[in-house]
């Protein structure tokens, strides 16, 4: 009972500083692609009183106008002292509407058919970098090309396929992650998927949500390099301020991954004020518990 008591109050502890965490309401790569009209990479056009205007550098799918009106906040840069960075949108078509003109202009209808302007609404990725670099952007690329290519093709067996290697890259590792699971309709990973996995990660580790659907889609899988750069980046995340929502679920699974039946929640210690911070008794635990069963010697 005390057990479980102990878990509740940490689970109702944690709600609040997960929720800030969580990334905002969005689709995945795969369905952005499928589901866009066009994706393409856009800077601010830099016009005097239109933030929303943004100029096409690129177009990795379908067609679009040179110059785009989108939401004013895509022109922001990604800190205070940062220029804006070309930005990666998905784009859906609206529809057409008139563009607004001086009451005083006496416009022909033919020149006010000209003023006819597309009308493009951006679909929202969920788990994608929010200000990729220009490294990050060439692995986009690559990744949208592949989806457009597989989706084509309409197999199944090449979806699996393709969400895979996107576990194993770094940058599309928490957009996968959101589909994949050992329990995904097409069947639990094979070795070789768990090798490619286990390889990606340590050849990119992050300490990032990522994680968390790693360490789910490698369940069963033993790799002793792999554990410690899985704790290592855990043990990063864990070490800020506030840690984010998933990485109480991370170390809970790789305790069990290490010491099979052990459970962290025997190494939390009661807190009689439930509103103070649940994460340095969360520090504290894991340091216990890590010294208990000599993880990452």
């Amino acid at each position: 009972m005390r057990r479980l008591l102990t878990l509740i109050g940490l689970s109702l502890a944690l709600a609040a500083p997960f929720a800030r965490g969580c990334p905002m309401a969005g689709d995945t790569l795969w369905n952005l692609v499928a589901e866009s009209d066009a994706v393409a990479l856009v800077v601010s056009a830099a016009v005097p009183g239109r933030p929303d205007l943004f100029d096409a550098i690129e177009l990795w799918k379908g067609s679009a106008p040179a110059t785009l009106e989108l939401p004013a906040w895509l022109a922001k840069g990604c800190s205070s002292n940062e220029a804006a960075p070309p930005r990666l949108v998905f784009l859906r078509q609206a529809g057409r509407r008139l563009e607004p003109v001086d009451a005083d202009e006496d416009l022909s209808r033919a020149k006010r058919r000209e003023l006819l302007v597309d009308r493009w609404d951006p679909l929202l990725p969920q788990a994608l970098p929010a200000c990729p670099s220009l490294e990050d952007l060439d692995v986009l690329r690559d990744r949208i090309d592949e989806a457009q290519r597989v989706q084509a093709g309409g197999d199944p067996a090449g979806r699996r396929r393709y969400l895979v290697e996107n576990l194993a890259l770094r940058v599309t590792r928490s957009d996968a992650a959101m589909i994949l699971s050992p329990t995904d309709a097409s069947g639990p990973p094979t070795p070789y998927e768990q090798a490619l996995v286990a390889r990606g990660f340590l050849d990119e580790p992050a300490a990032d949500d990522g994680l968390l659907g790693v360490l789910q889609f490698l369940d069963g899988y033993a790799d002793a390099l792999f554990e410690r750069a899985a704790l290592r980046a855990a043990e990063s995340a864990l070490a800020v301020e506030e840690p984010d929502y998933w990485v109480w679920e991370a170390l809970s699974l790789l305790l069990a991954r290490q010491a099979p039946g052990a459970s962290l929640d025997d190494f939390l210690a009661p807190r009689p004020n439930q509103d103070d911070s649940p994460w340095p008794n969360l520090r504290q635990a894991w340091a216990v518990a890590r010294e208990h069963y000599r993880l990452g010697h």
